[in-house]
């Protein structure tokens, strides 16, 4: 027992006897789950946005094959009505809305694979063999 005494003097926070033990204990705990929290719901956060950039990504890309290929059959051919283009990563669908003289006015939707949608207005120049506008819809 005396021997226990001894160490008491020495060291006198071994035992608990302040209290700074078990509040430190909790607050580093506290700390702990909040930046592990923060830290989870941050790459939550980000996965997310990662993952909606990819599919607009899709979507510009299925846009971009679609225009290039309707520019082609515009040249090609000058009765145009509707369809739709297949790729690997999603569809497109055409319709052509009004047929002027010197423009041709088409409705075109691309649509991915995982869900994403993009519908928008493609006005096609004849004489220039150009498209000159584009209008989301």
């Amino acid at each position: 027992m005396k021997s226990l005494f001894i160490f008491r003097k020495r060291f006198p926070l071994s035992l608990n006897n302040g209290g700074y033990i078990l509040p430190f204990t909790f607050f580093l705990i506290f700390t702990f789950t909040t930046l592990t929290l923060y830290a989870a719901r941050e790459y939550v956060m980000e996965r997310q946005f990662f993952m909606q950039a990819e599919k607009f990504r899709r979507l510009e890309l299925l846009l971009f094959f679609a225009e290039r290929d309707l520019k082609r059959i515009l040249a090609e051919e000058k009765e145009l009505s509707s369809g739709k283009m297949e790729y690997s990563f999603g569809y497109v669908t055409y319709n052509v809305e009004q047929r002027e003289t010197e423009r041709i006015t088409i409705a075109i939707g691309c649509y991915t694979v995982d869900g994403g949608s993009l519908q928008g207005i493609l006005v096609y120049d004849l004489e220039a063999g150009d498209f000159i506008l584009w209008k989301n819809k």
